[in-house]
């Protein structure tokens, strides 16, 4: 065991030792406690030292007792600086420090976590959270504040950046069911106010041409051309219909052919120059990428009707190496940036999905008052996700 010897010297009146007198005390315990107060001194200095997390240990009046390497790196300050700044330096709102976090420590007993907003010696503002715990005195009072922090601008940023993906995703969603009920209706109207009213019509002269039959009454040709021209009027609504749900061009000639279609009916529409370099071998082009190569045009060609005020479109279409190019470009205004990011910027964002699809890309140049310029890319190969 420990020990601790106390010795007392007993002497005579001459002043010569008689004896001595020794007092043992076991120590065992104690020397055990203070090896293991040691240990754990060393322990916590090494978890202090070598803790990714940024630890610092501060007075309630924010001058630094003591900081970790990984507190140094993190804000870019140098142990030597400690004794020249406080710990209200690195808040981004120093005033938040008394207002909230001393505030907490005080209501939830000495212990909490809160997300706070740092400035970095070089001025850097960042998002961190952080552990902090208030150490007491035995009379209760706070003594010293250690906070343990960690920074999460890069996952905040994250966060935020997977939120505004699901809210354009949803608002798409939402475009494009709007979108196919618009074609829906627009279907709708085509088959009521025309197809349904040219079969009416037809219906009536078969009527009568079958009343004259039973009378014995031959038929006029003027009832026949009648009733052909209807005919005619019929399958051309019912061929426009066709096309516009899937342009029989497609299948029939390829993709060359049916951008060529489409750019003059758009030219035919609205009045513009349009020009065409179609380069691709329609025979390499996949069904898939064709229509979707298609539907991209006709969401660009209106966009440019509705937005670009442009007077003159180009429009190509080559397959330089193993990727099919579409590019469309106008003289019109240029589109912005807002207008890139904002909230009508949805047929954009439904260009971009249906190309992402197989891997694709999409680029947009706008130049104030000099055009725009549209670039799909897509692999040859699909890459289907």
């Amino acid at each position: 065991m420990d020990c601790l010897r106390s010795v007392t010297v007993h002497r005579a009146a001459d002043g010569s030792v008689m004896g001595y007198q020794s007092v043992f005390r076991d120590i065992t315990e104690q020397k055990r406690a203070e090896r293991a107060l040691r240990e754990s001194e060393e322990e916590f200095r090494t978890l202090f030292e070598l803790s990714r997390d940024a630890i610092d240990l501060v007075r309630p009046d924010g001058t630094f007792m003591d900081v970790n390497q990984a507190w140094l790196d993190l804000f870019g300050f140098s142990r030597e600086e400690l004794s020249s700044i406080t710990a209200y330096t690195i808040y981004e709102n120093p005033a938040e420090r008394d207002a909230v976090l001393l505030k907490e420590l005080r209501e939830t007993g000495g212990i909490t976590d809160a997300e706070l907003r740092f400035r970095k010696k070089d001025g850097t503002v960042m998002d961190c959270l952080c552990n902090i715990v208030a150490r007491r005195d035995e009379t209760g009072a706070i003594m010293a504040i250690q906070s343990s922090t960690r920074d999460i601008t890069e996952s905040n940023r994250a966060r935020r950046e997977l939120q505004d993906s699901r809210d354009k995703l949803n608002e798409l969603h939402a475009y494009l069911v709007n979108g196919r009920e618009a074609e829906r209706a627009a279907i709708a109207r085509e088959l009521h106010d025309q197809t349904s009213q040219a079969l009416n019509a037809l219906r009536l002269d078969l009527s009568g041409v079958r009343r004259r039959v039973a009378r014995g009454k031959s038929i006029g040709p003027v009832s026949l051309d009648r009733m052909m021209e209807l005919v005619d009027n019929i399958s051309g609504d019912v061929r426009r219909l066709s096309s516009d749900l899937r342009p029989g061009v497609l299948d029939d000639i390829g993709l060359s052919a049916a951008i060529e279609w489409n750019v003059q009916e758009f030219a035919s529409r609205t009045g513009l120059r349009t020009s065409l370099q179609l380069s691709a071998d329609d025979s390499t082009i996949a069904a898939s990428h064709a229509t979707t190569l298609f539907r991209v045009l006709q969401e660009l060609l209106s966009n440019v009707a509705r937005h670009a005020q442009a007077s003159a479109l180009s429009v190509s279409l080559r397959n330089p190496g193993d990727s099919l190019v579409l590019t469309v470009t106008d003289d019109g205004r240029g589109i912005t940036d807002d207008e890139l990011s904002g909230s009508r910027s949805l047929g954009i964002s439904s260009i971009r999905e249906r190309v992402h699809i197989f891997g694709g890309s999409v680029v947009i140049r706008g130049e104030p008052g000099k055009g725009t310029t549209v670039e799909v890319t897509i692999p040859m190969q699909p890459r289907l996700l």
